[in-house]
């Protein structure tokens, strides 16, 4: 290895360390990190590994004993090297293992610590060995601009088909329960949604925000 190839190499680790990447051969969790405190009920766990050197990606939490599995065959063409999985939080502190399987043997292993607050705000003073992470704050989205569009265009208010809505590809699930509110089922994000430097926050707290389009049901609460 050359001189300026040695160098690049330690810039390109000095890198991932410094974001709290956790490396373990040759996959990376490029989200979350190690000890991060989230808001989402769901979370979203993105990893980078070699597309073709995988056969299943599961991700259990040891507190609900949920467990969440992404064979090689389900794997969309639109993750790529990216693949990801969900996997639902309990409030309070969650331990996540992460095993990656090749040829039937387990390859690769990795822990997280996540913790999950049900407050609108929080610091970090209230869960001091956690770190504050906001999945669409700037941090974080600088992982993932690269393949995906993250500020939705003023169209995204009426999306003329729910594919052409900015939100779509990272949360289509929201159309899965029984129950689909009338914006999700349209992908309307910004009827309850705004945009601020931290990421997208609810419009309004409580009945307040249903009465944001339903006004004329005030009257009976």
């Amino acid at each position: 290895m050359s001189v300026c190839g040695a160098k690049l190499w330690w810039l390109v680790m000095a890198i991932l360390f410094s974001s709290g990447l956790e490396l373990n051969g040759d996959a990376v969790i490029m989200y979350p990190q190690d000890r991060s405190a989230v808001r989402q009920t769901v979370l979203n766990i993105v990893l980078s590994v070699d597309a073709a050197g995988f056969e299943r990606i599961s991700a259990l939490n040891t507190r609900t004993g949920l467990k969440s599995c992404l064979p090689a065959t389900e794997k969309s063409a639109e993750m790529g090297n990216y693949p990801h999985l969900s996997v639902t939080l309990e409030p309070g502190e969650n331990v996540i293992e992460i095993s990656i399987e090749r040829s039937g043997m387990e390859a690769g292993e990795f822990r997280l610590d996540v913790y999950r607050t049900e407050s609108a705000s929080y610091s970090a003073s209230l869960i001091p060995v956690y770190k504050v992470v906001e999945f669409h704050g700037e941090e974080v989205s600088q992982l993932c601009t690269q393949c995906h569009q993250l500020e939705p265009p003023a169209s995204d208010t009426l999306p003329s088909t729910i594919s052409q809505s900015t939100c779509h590809p990272c949360h289509k699930r929201v159309v899965s329960g029984e129950y689909i509110h009338g914006p999700n089922a349209k992908f309307q994000c910004l009827t309850c949604h705004r945009p601020t430097a931290s990421g997208f926050e609810i419009a309004a707290v409580g009945d307040t925000l249903c009465f944001l389009c339903h006004l004329e049901e005030r009257p009976k609460f």
